[in-house]
């Protein structure tokens, strides 16, 4: 995998519509994420999208549009109930260390969802962490962040300011610019640390043809760039609201690595786990 794997985030995420069937309107909407665990698919959002009992906000189902094109066996939309016939939940609460209330959804086993590479992958039936393949490792992100990363991803607005005013006005949900940009900046730094110790490994490496090599570090190279570039549009479009500890950090990263060799690798090294310690590192990985 060469890019940095937004694409890979992206079919694993959705947006909705919640439906007062007996009324048959929408009556809001939002955005979650599908993590498959033995067997099973569930789509998890905030819990403010499913039940606000002060305000009477009751729907009782959400219709999930799915990134994929229609056909007459995989509609572009599936229909999934929020209770059974008993009026009981079928949806279950999170525990997270977010301050936000996250919400596990069912799959109901009639419905035909997407393969599982649709799916982020979780080790427990209701989990605080799920996790995405990426190249050779495993990257492990917080419940939270995932919902954050969807309903970014799902914004049609270039001005995230202008987007969050608007739906915040419209009463829907709360968007964390400085939270989205925390976990973006997270989880690349974590794949470039990663990257760049697969360079120095590479180059240190006796038992290897010079051809081999070449060819190894080419591919690991235009990971890093795309990384880097990745890194870039980050900080551009959320450079209002990240620490100037921060900022000054990641740009002095960009001028060392801008020169592509690893002479200052543990320069490098050393700024990416300074802006991690500062961000708080929730998100790791796995071999």
């Amino acid at each position: 995998m060469l890019e940095f794997p937004i694409d890979e985030i992206y079919r694993r995420v959705a947006k909705f519509d919640s439906i007062r069937e007996d009324l048959y309107i929408t009556v809001g909407s939002g955005t979650g994420f599908f993590y498959w665990y033995n067997d099973e698919v569930f789509f998890v959002t905030s819990r403010h999208h499913v039940i606000v009992e002060e305000k009477a906000y009751l729907p009782d189902s959400i219709m999930i549009y799915l990134d994929t094109e229609p056909t007459n066996l995989h509609p572009n939309t599936i229909t999934v109930p929020l209770y059974d016939k008993t009026e009981k939940p079928v949806w279950q609460v999170l525990a997270t260390n977010s301050e936000q209330i996250f919400v596990s959804i069912p799959m109901p086993k009639d419905i035909i969802i997407q393969d599982y590479t649709h799916c982020f992958i979780a080790v427990s039936h209701f989990p605080s962490v799920v996790s995405l393949p990426v190249d050779d490792i495993i990257v492990n992100i917080p419940v939270s962040v995932c919902v954050s990363l969807a309903g970014y991803f799902y914004s049609e607005l270039q001005d995230c300011k202008a987007f969050q005013k608007t739906i915040e006005k419209q009463g829907e949900f709360r968007i964390n610019r400085r939270g989205f940009a925390t976990d973006m900046i997270e989880m690349i730094l974590v794949l470039l640390q990663h990257n760049l110790d697969r360079l120095k490994e590479l180059e240190e490496k006796s038992n290897i043809t010079q051809e081999k090599r070449m060819e190894e570090s080419a591919i690991l190279l235009a990971i890093r760039d795309n990384m880097i570039l990745e890194l870039k549009k980050v900080t551009v479009q959320f450079h209002d609201v990240l620490e100037p500890s921060v900022f000054e950090r990641i740009h002095g990263i960009f001028s060392i690595l801008k020169d592509s060799n690893l002479e200052d690798y543990l320069i490098v090294r050393h700024l990416i786990q300074k802006v991690l310690s500062i961000l708080g590192q929730n998100i790791i990985f796995t071999q």
